[in-house]
């Protein structure tokens, strides 16, 4: 079940392993490691490069769309089984 009204620091962590080694994402992505060494990341983050990526294409009237993700939400969505929970609540 994926809950998403997680408060304070983000502690989601996710490991890749392949046959080279493992990768881990921690801290809600915001530390990097291979086989354990810490990796160094960009300061800027992923959010400012996107958001130049939208202006740009603002400016040349153009869209960037990949309907794959979209078809496998909705696929999940008809055999999912839903279940309420609680409000958010601010």
């Amino acid at each position: 079940m994926f809950d998403f009204r997680q408060t304070g620091p983000q502690t989601w962590d996710i490991a890749f392993e392949a046959d080279g080694g493992v990768l881990v994402l921690s801290e809600g992505g915001a530390k990097l490691a291979i086989d354990s060494a810490p990796q160094s990341t960009p300061l800027e983050g992923e959010y400012p490069a996107m958001y130049r990526h939208f202006v740009e294409l603002v400016r040349r009237g153009q869209s960037d769309v990949d309907l794959a993700p979209l078809r496998l939400v909705a696929d999940a969505f008809l055999c999912a089984h839903y279940r309420q929970t609680d409000p958010f609540e601010d």
